[in-house]
């Protein structure tokens, strides 16, 4: 691997947010477009839509996956995340700690700016190349923790007129196992299920407005990740 240029070591935290989403099939996605343009609160794109590309960290006990599938309100998910239609190169990334409480979400993030070839490089590689780069947050998380998933997913955004709540769909997904793959395996995916993922987030100033989008949406709310649900797959 060439020699690692100079990287952004300081990191931010996110403002704390209600995050609910509802998973439903993928035929469904004609009819929450039809409902996201009808809407009252007039809906618009903020931002433009783009893949979205995440390697999930978790200890060998796996301990992120057991704290979600024992239902425990408190829990916390280490992941790098980048974005464009690449899964198998980024030019900047973002180590990421999201903690949720119940629907009260927080996320901590490093920026990294470095181009770095996964289908190039080994996962000794890569995790040394994420501690050199890791600041005093992330640096202790990253020493217990192993690949587990690679994953990828499309995503919409909207915001509704007053900007008090937004809106993201979440569909396309596709993940792929990497605890027995000594470099990142791109060739064997998890089967899943065509899935649409909507996902409502405000902040907890704006939890009203909230409360009532959700009273008008036409589908039942539910507990929903992404990463366990394809770690139930590769393990049934």
């Amino acid at each position: 691997m060439k020699p690692l240029k100079p990287v952004e070591r300081d990191s931010q935290t996110e403002e704390l947010r209600y995050e609910i989403k509802a998973p439903l099939s993928g035929l469904q996605l004609p009819r929450l477009h039809a409902w996201i343009i009808a809407h009252p609160r007039a809906f618009r794109r903020a931002y433009p839509p783009r893949w979205i590309n995440n390697i999930y960290f978790d200890t060998w006990e796996f301990d992120s996956l057991n704290d979600h599938l024992e239902g425990i309100d408190v829990h916390q998910k280490l992941r790098l995340r980048w974005y464009g239609p690449s899964l198998r190169e980024f030019h900047r990334a973002y180590l990421e700690l999201k903690h949720r409480n119940n629907r009260l979400g927080i996320k901590q993030v490093q920026e990294l700016n470095h181009t770095l070839k996964l289908e190039r490089t080994s996962w000794v590689e890569i995790m040394q190349y994420l501690r050199s780069s890791a600041n005093d947050f992330f640096l202790p998380l990253l020493i217990s923790v192993r690949p587990v998933l690679i994953s990828r997913f499309y995503r919409e955004y909207y915001v509704t007129a007053d900007g008090e709540t937004r809106l993201t769909l979440d569909y396309e997904l596709k993940s792929f196992d990497q605890r027995y793959s000594n470099s990142p395996n791109f060739r064997f995916c998890v089967p899943l299920l065509d899935e649409v993922i909507v996902e409502l987030k405000s902040s907890v100033e704006s939890s009203t407005a909230l409360a009532t989008l959700m009273a008008d949406f036409p589908f039942r709310f539910d507990k929903y990740s992404k990463y366990v649900a394809s770690m139930q797959s590769m393990l049934d």
